[in-house]
């Protein structure tokens, strides 16, 4: 079922409270030490992402996506009103000098105030050239400070033109470099989350469905338990296995009972593992107990003892095994993963993971890590594997639909298998 905020039509759409300052402080860093106004910026940025939205530019997407695509669409909008006010900030050319009615752009005479006249040039005006003592006369050395003055009126305007012009390129280079920057950060974002979706499509299509091992759909590489006949199987000790071939099988079945507590349950149901080979009523007694009890640890105890009196009866739920030959990358160790799976009474799914050792080795490589971790990828359990032990074995629950990975870790090198229940 879609939430309220996924059926929402995307023109109704609007940038949340943390993009909004997102978008703001992206304002304030480009109106920095310049005379614009960073809400100004800010506000332009907000009705131009407004009109995009209205214009149909945001085609696809949840509202995360919305967001991220709002933020870019702001930020080169900021960029783009930064640009046009620092040009607006400078002078026009037409603009008119003060005082006169000469504009800046017709008072570039490109040096010529600066170059003394030459005497034929005085003379082809009709003028005569004068002595310095001329100068002397209030009147001439009046006339001589008004040019001079008017010199100065020409000279500064060009010069404030050239600092322009190299103000106007120096600030489109600036802006096309943080657009060309931009659009790099966003073109190596989208390929990384390429990357990261094409990596986790691929994840996806290598996980184990657990649901289809119950219509005996499974992976190549997981076998059934009985083509490797070489594992190393935990038993007990001969002296217990002549002390329970004292005990009175129907003794046994009734201590099954739901009556009794479940450390006595699962004291008898091991022991008519041991003595019941072919005994109906004692297989019958187990598979009531798999359909009575929900507890993990009986459970088991009742699936190990019912494999034993009867191998193939369907009541002791599915076992597949795979053997992890990774050579080089779990240090030239060789060991099988045993993935068990009983369908409980309340309808959840018991899960048994058991790491064995393999070939010519009766123990498990000292060290050796299982550990089960959950959709998020957080640790829920582990265990390691001692210098002696012939087997380890980590028992839970799921819930129909639930993701977990299985790991078997040795130093740096590891094996990880993701399951869907």
């Amino acid at each position: 079922m879609q939430s309220k905020a996924a059926a929402e039509p995307i023109q109704n759409r609007q940038i949340d409270a943390v993009h909004q300052e997102v978008i703001a402080k992206i304002a304030r860093k480009y109106t920095f030490r310049t005379s614009i106004c960073w809400e100004d910026a800010a506000q332009t940025a907000k009705m131009k992402v407004y009109e995009a939205v209205k214009a149909g530019k945001f085609h696809q997407g949840g509202i995360a996506e919305f967001q991220r695509w709002a933020t870019v669409v702001a930020k080169y909008e900021i960029l783009n009103f930064v640009k046009k006010e620092s040009l607006r900030s400078h002078q026009s050319l037409d603009a008119t000098i003060t005082g006169t009615d000469v504009s800046l752009v017709d008072t570039n005479y490109h040096g010529l105030v600066n170059r003394q006249p030459e005497i034929n040039d005085i003379e082809g005006l009709g003028l005569k050239v004068g002595k310095r003592k001329a100068l002397d006369v209030a009147e001439i050395a009046l006339f001589h400070q008004t040019e001079t003055a008017w010199s100065d009126v020409l000279t500064i305007p060009v010069a404030a033109h050239n600092r322009y012009i190299k103000s106007a390129n120096l600030t489109n280079k600036i802006l096309s470099d943080c657009l060309q920057i931009e659009q790099e950060f966003i073109e190596v974002e989208f390929n990384q989350n390429r990357v990261i979706n094409s990596l986790s499509n691929s994840f996806n299509q290598t996980q184990i469905i657990l649901s289809r091992w119950w219509q005996n759909i499974f992976e190549p590489e997981w076998q059934a338990f009985s083509t490797f006949p070489n594992l190393v199987i935990a038993t007990r000790s001969h002296s217990d296995s002549q002390n329970i071939q004292q005990t009175n099988i129907l003794e046994l079945i009734q201590q099954l009972s739901a009556e009794n507590d479940e450390s006595q349950r699962q004291s008898a149901a091991k022991q008519l593992g041991e003595i019941a080979v072919g005994c109906s009523d004692a297989v019958q007694a187990l598979v009531n107990l798999l359909r009575s009890t929900s507890d993990d640890e009986t459970l088991w105890i009742a699936v190990e003892s019912l494999r034993k009196i009867d191998p193939e009866n369907p009541a002791a739920g599915i076992r597949r095994v795979r053997l992890i030959d990774l050579g080089m990358e779990i240090a030239g160790e060789a060991v099988a993963l045993s993935v068990a799976l009983l369908q409980k009474v309340e309808g959840d799914v018991s899960v048994l993971l058991q790491v064995y050792p393999t070939g010519n080795d009766d123990y498990l490589p000292a060290d050796l890590k299982l550990i089960l971790i959950d959709d998020s990828g957080n640790i829920l359990r582990e265990i390691t594997a001692r210098k002696a032990d012939v087997y380890m074995q980590l028992k839970f629950s799921c819930e129909v639909g639930e993701r977990f990975s299985v790991q078997v870790a040795l130093s740096d090198t590891n094996f990880r298998e993701t399951f869907v229940v």
